[in-house]
């Protein structure tokens, strides 16, 4: 008789920092759906956060920081696959961060 396995969801989170006006990039290293995006900076600031060089979010962030919270199922969810290439653009220097939630 087999043994039934249990599966869980994982998640993954990708970080970076960046100088003020840089671009800092992504990879994406599992598939999944984008839970959050997470941006730092000393300063208000706008960051721009595209998927594969189409923008899907932008970010005002300030000290502490800002989350942003994408919805996981419906037309709004953002699918990722791995090897998709996520960038952040920001105006002052910053640490940011995605979340993924792979599926087994």
């Amino acid at each position: 008789m087999a043994l039934t396995q249990n599966r869980t969801n994982a998640d993954y989170s990708l970080a970076e920092s960046a100088a003020a006006g840089a671009t800092a990039q992504l990879v994406a290293t599992v598939s999944g759906t984008l839970v959050a995006a997470f941006a730092w900076t000393a300063s208000a600031s706008t960051v721009v956060l595209q998927q594969n060089g189409t923008t899907i979010a932008t970010l005002t962030s300030g000290a502490p920081g800002v989350e942003t919270d994408f919805p996981l199922v419906g037309a709004s969810a953002i699918s990722v696959t791995a090897g998709d290439v996520f960038s952040f653009t920001n105006a002052a220097a910053s640490a940011l961060g995605l979340l993924i939630r792979a599926y087994d």
